[in-house]
């Protein structure tokens, strides 16, 4: 910026002085062209500016769109694709520029570093992510961490001196492989990915999500499509089949969020708490809950307002019912994650409360618990279950007043345009439209 400040002081405006006013207008282009050119650098930036701009817009695409709809899997394209940046811890080996962030590549770093973290109001943790440096600007902004922007910029006297006292944060840049080890193996347990959080299109990245966008890359399936269109379709039904399940659980995560009124508190990875233990006196019964997968329950949950909260606990099983499972599923398993999903009212839509279950049985959680494990879901009702029995069902892992309120506030719901209003489309010999 300090190079077009230059050049629009040298040149003016339009690259060319003024001229009189007998003389005709006539523009430098070449001239104009060449300082452009030479304040951007070299073509490769300019492509992946571009690049970086297509991931912009294609955010702002989802805030219309349906999870079914195309601009969905155009941006999980251009997430595999582009690099993202992230605040790191500094350390003491590191050397900053003068008066600027220090930047570090992910895939040229040996080191293992560590990112800085975010809390929630809710005391969920994420790991902030920005798909461009003027989001993690407007992010240190808000947050009172720097003010990266002084204008005019002090280049020059004791206002520069004074810029340069700054705590100017370490960030680095890399791509979808490399902050997903950011998220899940640099720290003490894995927290979920939050992208350009305090923006009006913030997204939540799960662990599911970050797996999926880690293994998929464009040549593996434009590879996978080749080979589809090769061989016989006996061969290839079952792993389409299977891909397309697994897109189908993805879905629901498919949801961007207003994030300008979240309001947390920066954490480092030495402050991130161990996961929760529960039912730590019996070591059979013992079960933990990460972080990542309790904010992804509030991610499953947040949009069914009829429920109010959800238990788990770990049971054990009888003999009669290890053995009745043992015939069916082939492995006798001596305990069950029993997940209680308490309702307003009771749900008598079958339909509906088989989505549900299918919804929890899809959980990180009940996916890891059930290689040793049991797992079923159970429904009740607030008014049955009364105030002091609640405890029979276990901990709590999600309220819908704590947990699902601050994001069903936040989630974008697309405005009735001027030409929908208007009904501009709609067919004429229609009562609506007359």
């Amino acid at each position: 910026m300090d190079r077009f400040r230059d050049a629009v002081g040298m040149y003016s405006a339009d690259a060319i002085e003024n001229p009189p006013d007998d003389v005709p207008y006539t523009s430098n282009v070449s001239q104009r062209t060449s300082t452009v050119r030479d304040m951007m650098g070299i073509q490769q930036q300019q492509r992946s500016m571009s690049q970086l701009d297509k991931l912009r817009m294609a955010m702002d695409h989802t805030m219309r769109a349906s999870p079914q709809q195309s601009q969905w899997d155009e941006l999980d394209d251009l997430l595999r694709r582009n690099d993202m940046c992230v605040e790191l811890m500094k350390e003491p080996h590191d050397v900053f520029p003068v008066a600027n962030k220090l930047w570090i590549n992910l895939a040229e770093c040996d080191y293992q570093r560590r990112p800085m973290l975010y809390g929630m109001q809710d005391g969920t943790v994420v790991m902030p992510v920005f798909t461009w440096e003027e989001y993690a600007n407007n992010f240190f902004l808000v947050n009172d961490v720097l003010e990266s922007q002084w204008f005019p910029s002090p280049r020059m006297g004791t206002a520069l001196d004074t810029f340069k006292k700054l705590e100017f944060p370490v960030m680095g840049h890399g791509n979808i492989q490399k902050l997903a080890s950011l998220a899940t193996v640099a720290l003490r347990q894995p927290v979920t990915m939050l992208i350009n959080p305090c923006m009006n299109v913030s997204k939540f990245l799960s662990y599911q999500e970050m797996t999926s966008l880690a293994m998929r890359r464009p040549s593996a399936l434009l590879s996978a499509a080749s080979l589809q269109a090769s061989t016989p379709s006996s061969t290839t039904s079952s792993s389409v089949a299977t891909s397309e399940k697994a897109d189908e659980r993805l879905r629901i995560f498919r949801r961007v969020f207003d994030s300008r009124s979240w309001r947390g508190a920066r954490l480092s990875a030495s402050e991130l708490p161990a996961p929760q233990t529960f039912r730590a006196d019996d070591p059979v019964l013992t079960f933990r809950l990460p972080l990542i997968a309790s904010t992804e329950l509030a991610l499953r949950m947040f949009q069914q307002r009829e429920v109010v909260r959800v238990h788990v606990d770990v049971v054990p099983v009888s003999k009669l019912q290890a053995i009745a499972a043992s015939l069916m599923m082939g492995s006798p398993k001596a305990t069950c994650l029993v997940i209680t999903v308490v309702l307003d009212e009771p749900l008598n839509d079958a339909a509906k409360k088989e989505a549900t279950e299918d919804n929890l049985l899809a959980w990180s959680l009940v996916t890891e618990e059930s290689r040793t494990r049991d797992c079923r879901v159970v429904f009740e009702s607030d008014n049955a279950t009364g105030g002091p029995n609640v405890a029979r069902f276990g901990p709590v892992v999600y309220e819908r007043k704590d947990n699902g309120d601050w994001l069903s506030s936040a989630v974008y719901v697309p405005h009735q345009s001027l030409r929908e209003s208007l009904r501009y489309d709609a067919p004429l010999d229609t009562p609506e439209a007359s």
